[in-house]
């Protein structure tokens, strides 16, 4: 799988329903019918999947999104 690029993410169509585009190991950003875009994170913690919401796109950059990803799983290994 290949990494987002801030490019993909500016030039992603918009399309009649929501989808993903994923940047890997959880984080993928969710594109909405009505062009706005949203930082997510699935993980895992004690046997359950969670997700998370990071920020919006543009307002949190694709680097700002990984490493608020670094830090959340950083923590998740030391609970």
């Amino acid at each position: 799988m290949s990494l987002l690029t801030d490019r993909k993410i500016k030039t992603a169509p918009i399309e009649e329903k929501s989808y993903k585009l994923r940047d890997g190991k959880g984080l993928y950003i969710l594109i909405h019918k009505n062009g706005s875009k949203y930082w997510r994170l699935r993980y895992l913690f004690l046997g359950k999947e969670s997700m998370v919401s990071l920020g919006t796109y543009p307002q949190m950059t694709l680097k700002e999104a990984r490493q608020r990803k670094a830090e959340i799983k950083n923590r998740l290994k030391l609970e």
